[in-house]
């Protein structure tokens, strides 16, 4: 088993949508935990948030005068890679993992 690491270079897609944001100007979205959620997805991510008292894992929140692309990619300040197990062990290693 190894870890792989994924560099998706500048490309920015939410975590919630899959949605890709890379070249789309709108600004708005949120970091709820460490998931990038785009301006789309985070109104009602923000209302579950809330009604769950979860509100406090809304880390932070794009401002309005930044794209949404251009913010994710300076909260993750350069990192925009991927790690995944690889390999014939992989997904028995994350069975066990699981609670």
């Amino acid at each position: 088993m190894s870890i792989e690491e994924i560099d998706f270079g500048n490309t920015v897609l939410c975590d919630w949508c899959n949605e890709d944001w890379t070249e789309r100007p709108e600004s708005g979205g949120l970091l709820f935990q460490s998931k990038a959620t785009c301006p789309t997805c985070a109104p009602s991510l923000e209302a579950d948030a809330f009604r769950e008292h979860e509100e406090h894992l809304i880390r932070a929140r794009c401002p309005s005068d930044v794209s949404f692309a251009a913010w994710v990619l300076s909260v993750r300040a350069g990192n925009n890679k991927l790690r995944i197990l690889s390999g014939p062990d992989a997904l028995e290693a994350l069975r066990r993992r699981a609670p």
